[in-house]
């Protein structure tokens, strides 16, 4: 790495310049589905509020959201519990919290997706100065470490043009999604911008098949959600 590289660790606070939510805005934008009459998450949502409610006793008619688990606190649950191979109570052997939590990680992947879309079509005003930021981000000086899963960063600098293409790992693959939604690799390209995510992102894919991580483009995000709830 050149001695001048300046890496840029960034938080929720970064993306909230984009109008994502912060933490304590997550739980009230997650519930907000349960009263969607359209879209997918409608149909995801009463499977994911029966599982809170019977795992950790929180009804989404409740009025405080404070009380709602953490999503950190959901997923160590269902993943202790399916990954060891136990049930977790009586109605939720392993198949079923594998299938749980790939509706979670829909829902929160379209979330996040929407909440992107919505402040690029209704900008706050802090939006610009996040894109006069990211105008002078050189992928061969500057690198980033997020500690989000959205994907503010790649859709600001796509919205930008110029030289860009994130680089994540050479351990995981870019690809593309063709009109009958069949993944199609795509040429890997590790001069681009380098993003080292610490706890993941919503375009990464992981195939248990070829063992393998893949990435795709912020445009296609929304049909990845599509095939996340599917194994």
């Amino acid at each position: 790495m050149p001695k001048e590289t300046t890496i840029f660790i960034v938080g929720a606070g970064f993306s909230k310049n984009a109008g994502l939510p912060l933490q304590t805005e997550f739980t009230p934008l997650f519930l907000r589905a349960t009263k969607h009459r359209s879209g997918l998450s409608r149909f995801l949502m009463p499977t994911l509020a029966k599982f809170i409610e019977e795992t950790f006793g929180f009804r989404p008619d409740q009025d405080n959201v404070s009380m709602y688990p953490d999503l950190e606190d959901i997923f160590t649950m269902l993943d202790l519990s399916a990954n060891s191979g136990h049930n977790l109570g009586l109605k939720y052997p392993p198949h079923e919290l594998r299938m749980v939590r790939r509706m979670l990680l829909s829902r929160i992947i379209r979330m996040l997706n929407k909440a992107y879309l919505d402040g690029k079509r209704n900008p706050p005003p802090e939006r610009t100065f996040l894109l006069d930021f990211l105008r002078g981000i050189d992928p061969e000086k500057h690198r980033f470490v997020s500690l989000n899963w959205d994907l503010v960063i790649e859709g600001c600098l796509e919205e930008l043009g110029g030289r860009y293409r994130p680089f994540y790992s050479r351990d995981i693959d870019p690809i593309a999604l063709d009109k009958q939604h069949r993944l199609v690799r795509l040429d890997s390209d590790s001069t681009g911008l380098t993003i080292c995510k610490m706890h993941g992102s919503i375009n990464w894919l992981y195939c248990d098949c070829c063992r393998r991580a893949y990435w795709m483009p912020v445009c296609d995000v929304a049909r990845l959600a599509i095939q996340v709830p599917t194994p």
